[in-house]
């Protein structure tokens, strides 16, 4: 064994060697809000492994527990509710979005995913166009207001929309304002098929992860 040895020393005297130390931040546990049975407990899986999976690329755990919470939507919001509305160089939550949040997340968990009945609208409902899943986050929604609902996240029961959608939402929570143009970053702002696994598509770019990290104690 003592040429295995020699050998070993004569690699690390003429190469250089640097030990890269990244910690792994964890975040608070994701809550799961679904409001009406719209979604099963398989999606709910797969949408948090899929979270779970691309934020490991950032050295970021995402932990949850496995449960979820069941609501109704309450008897006074219209079927066709909006989330947001423009005001003062800021959005806003609608009094129907917010009413919402108060059934999903009444502990006010920090990260939260609420699913909700398809079709999702943001501004305005009118056909074709609903959305795939909307963050409330910090640098949006900037009226002290609304500060209490910071973190939540609504997602589509739709069963068309990618798995990643969640995963994306949360990237704006995290702050990572902007969409991109390359279909292989999860921060694509379109639809995207359903491919799971590390070393596949939905890629995160070093200066998304450093602004995701930077927003962790």
């Amino acid at each position: 064994m003592k040429w295995l040895v020699g050998f070993h020393r004569i690699l690390c005297h003429r190469r250089k060697y640097v030990e890269l130390t990244i910690r792994i931040l964890t975040i608070a546990p994701v809550f799961v809000a679904v409001m009406n049975n719209c979604v099963d407990s398989q999606r709910v899986n797969d949408d948090v492994q899929a979270i779970q999976e691309r934020f490991a690329q950032a050295n970021i755990k995402i932990p949850w527990d496995g449960t979820i919470h069941h609501f109704t939507l309450p008897s006074n919001i219209p079927t066709d509710w909006i989330m947001r509305y423009r005001e003062s160089g800021t959005w806003r939550l609608t009094d129907d979005a917010k009413a919402i949040l108060d059934e999903a997340n009444p502990s006010r968990y920090p990260f939260c995913l609420v699913y909700v009945p398809a079709p999702l609208y943001a501004t305005n409902n009118v056909p074709n166009n609903e959305i795939a899943g909307s963050a409330v986050a910090k640098y949006g929604f900037t009226n002290s207001v609304d500060a209490v609902y910071l973190g939540n996240m609504f997602i589509s029961s739709d069963s068309t929309i990618s798995v990643y959608v969640p995963a994306h939402e949360l990237c704006h929570i995290l702050g990572v304002s902007n969409h991109v143009f390359e279909p292989w970053n999860l921060m694509y702002g379109n639809r995207v098929p359903n491919t799971k696994g590390v070393t596949g598509p939905k890629r995160l770019t070093s200066e998304q992860i450093k602004t995701m990290r930077e927003s962790l104690p």
